[in-house]
């Protein structure tokens, strides 16, 4: 019986030391892909630049990672499929990041330096020089619905919309630009420098004047009160006319704010 005992607790012991021997052979995934090909880039004014040419990413369990590469360009700046067209010179930071299957993330840091001269056909200019309102081709909605009511003036250069209540409805305290004739088949992009005296989140629009609604560009703003600058491009205009750029500063994210002035210094609008 000994014997028989022994024989059957042998193999078993045999069993044990070879799963943990075999566990010992596979030990957790633990290491992050590795990049290759990042370095420091060049870019023209308003050229696409291509941020993940020549990048690549090898995890040792994954293999080749490349296609998991996400790319953010700082300060902040809008980058599609890597593909970063800047709209100011300077020099930025470009961030790259992957992870492989388990978890493990990389990160590797560049930078892209932008040159050269903005020779794009200006289409609009809004300099807020005028005496008056309709001068500026500004128009402002002073809507009562729901309270709110707002009044746009101008300061020095500067076109100031006074909110004293916003409403619930975005477009309630609306400012409006108009007399924008935007042509068929052609792209533009707007852009602006704003501010406000309290963070908000408004709604931007460019839509024919009076005609259905089918905005050719359509994006969120964020304020604060640090000058910034803001460029959104518009789709391809699919039908020639009057258009307006619509700031809706309404809605729920802003009816519990108290009384806010915000501040434009400029709008221009730019033929692509």
């Amino acid at each position: 019986m000994k014997k028989y005992i022994k024989g059957i607790i042998c193999p078993v012991i045999l069993c044990i030391c070879f799963g943990l021997i075999s566990c010992g052979a596979n030990p957790k995934d633990v290491k992050a892909p590795v990049f290759s090909g990042v370095s420091e880039l060049n870019a023209i004014l308003f050229e696409e630049c291509n941020l993940l040419e020549n990048v690549t990413a090898t995890d040792e369990t994954d293999g080749d990672v490349t296609d998991l590469i996400e790319v953010a360009v700082l300060p902040f700046s809008d980058v599609n499929n890597g593909v970063f067209r800047p709209k100011t010179v300077g020099e930025y930071q470009v961030v790259y990041k992957v992870k492989d299957k388990t978890g493990n993330e990389a990160k590797a840091y560049s930078k892209v330096i932008v040159s050269g001269g903005d020779d794009r056909p200006l289409f609009k200019a809004f300099d807020f020089h005028a005496k008056d309102l309709g001068s500026a081709d500004v128009d402002c909605y002073n809507h009562t619905e729901a309270g709110a009511a707002g009044r746009a003036s101008f300061d020095n250069g500067k076109l100031v919309y006074s909110v004293e209540k916003f409403g619930e409805v975005d477009w309630y305290n609306k400012l409006t630009l108009i007399n924008l004739s935007l042509v068929s088949g052609k792209k533009y992009s707007v852009e602006f420098k704003a501010s406000a005296t309290n963070a908000l989140t408004f709604v931007m629009f460019v839509n024919i004047n009076g005609g259905s609604w089918n905005p050719a560009v359509s994006a969120f703003v964020s304020l604060t009160d640090k000058p910034k600058e803001y460029a959104f491009e518009t789709t391809t205009v699919s039908l020639s006319g009057n258009y307006a750029l619509f700031l809706q500063f309404g809605g729920e994210q802003n009816k519990s704010l108290p009384a806010t002035e915000i501040t434009f210094d400029y709008v221009r609008i730019y033929e692509i």
